[in-house]
């Protein structure tokens, strides 16, 4: 049997040959591969992993600040609301409040005008008693008289404008303010704000409001005849466009009083008192201003008939006008010449005195001794 030698082996390391080291490498290759492959996945992983942490944990802060504004949002509406509920709620309380004061206010008013109406009948029915107790004639009997004007005096304080309107007419169809037939006293009344603009109320020829206080009241478009209103106190009244026939404001204050387009046919103003007032527009025919103070009267545009006594008032204020400027003119002479004599009276006893002085200065006397000694030393002090 022949024996085939064996080729010799070339060793590399470890005794191992090329193939043994190729077949060992490539043994380990597989695990080498799969363990860096496994390191590699794991790596990735680990890094999506904390990726997604990181965009888990952005999203729930996100999803945490959402939640924070919509609950402050939530939180402001909630307020917005609660606010606006309430402000709804105390403005149906103010509107209900307002209700029922206006309610309280209107049963106040009706029971008001109730207890005016009551004093207003109680009234009548009492003077109706007493006309009949004193056959139709309340000023015949002075105790009679007195009580009725007390007690019509203060009804008047009580009442409004508009029934005391019902007052005079009732005591005027009673026959007891007819002027010249004994009328009632009215005098001091207040009627102020009184309004006679409705011409169912003046149809009233010689009522008599004598001494009365009508402040602000309004005759305006009525026709007023043989009305008397002597010493009444006529302040702002309105006579706008009347018709006044026979009309006495004898010694009556009219302040302010509008007389504007009116017509005026024998009325009297004799020694009244006319501050402002205005007669724009008016037609006066036949009145008499005899001893009428006119301070600052309005007379533009006025049509005068037979105004001589208008003249003559006229002609009495421009006399006391130039009474005035004559006392002031003899005032002011006065007083220049008092200023003039004082001033001389001075600069004559100043030259006295100052001629006095140089004498003692300029004498040798030994009796002008002692004096020129004091004068000499006031100059030097």
């Amino acid at each position: 049997m022949i024996e085939i030698p064996k080729r010799r082996r070339r060793k590399f390391c470890c005794d191992l040959t090329l193939k043994e080291c190729i077949e060992c490498g490539s043994s380990l290759l597989l695990p080498l591969m799969l363990g860096v492959f496994t390191i590699v996945i794991t790596l990735h992983q680990t890094n999506v992993a904390g990726q997604q942490r990181i965009e888990d944990r952005q999203i729930a802060k996100e999803e945490r600040q959402q939640d924070l504004n919509i609950s402050a949002q939530q939180r402001l509406d909630d307020r917005k609301q609660a606010e606006e509920q309430r402000q709804l709620d105390k403005k149906i309380s103010q509107d209900q409040f307002k209700l029922n004061e206006e309610q309280r206010q209107h049963e106040v008013n009706i029971a008001y005008m109730q207890y005016r109406d009551n004093l207003l009948i109680d009234y009548i029915k009492d003077i109706g008693v007493l006309l009949k107790e004193n056959n139709g004639s309340l000023t015949n009997d002075y105790v009679t008289k007195t009580i009725v004007r007390a007690k019509t005096l203060a009804i008047i304080r009580q009442l409004d404008p508009i029934r005391n309107v019902e007052l005079i007419r009732f005591l005027y169809e009673a026959g007891q303010l007819t002027r010249n037939r004994n009328p009632l006293d009215l005098s001091t009344a207040q009627l102020q704000n009184i309004d006679f603009r409705n011409a169912l109320y003046w149809n009233m020829p010689g009522l008599s409001l004598v001494g009365t206080h009508l402040f602000n009241a309004s005759f305006d478009h009525n026709t007023l005849v043989d009305i008397d209103f002597r010493r009444s106190n006529l302040t702002g009244v309105n006579f706008t466009m009347a018709s006044l026939r026979s009309c006495t404001f004898d010694n009556a204050l009219l302040e302010k009083t509008i007389f504007t387009n009116s017509i005026m046919c024998k009325v009297s103003f004799k020694d009244a008192k006319l501050i402002d007032t205005n007669f724009i527009n008016a037609t006066v025919k036949e009145a008499d201003f005899s001893g009428t103070e006119l301070p600052y009267t309005n007379f533009s545009n006025a049509h005068l008939r037979r105004k001589h006594s208008l003249a003559t008032a006229l002609l009495s204020i421009h006399m006391h006008q130039k009474h005035f400027l004559r006392i002031l003119s003899c005032l002011t002479i006065t007083l220049k010449v008092l200023i003039l004599v004082i001033v001389s009276s001075i600069v004559i006893v100043s030259a006295i005195i100052t001629t006095l002085f140089l004498t003692i200065l300029s004498s040798d006397e030994p009796i002008f001794s002692m004096y020129k000694w004091a004068a000499v030393r006031s100059l030097t002090v």
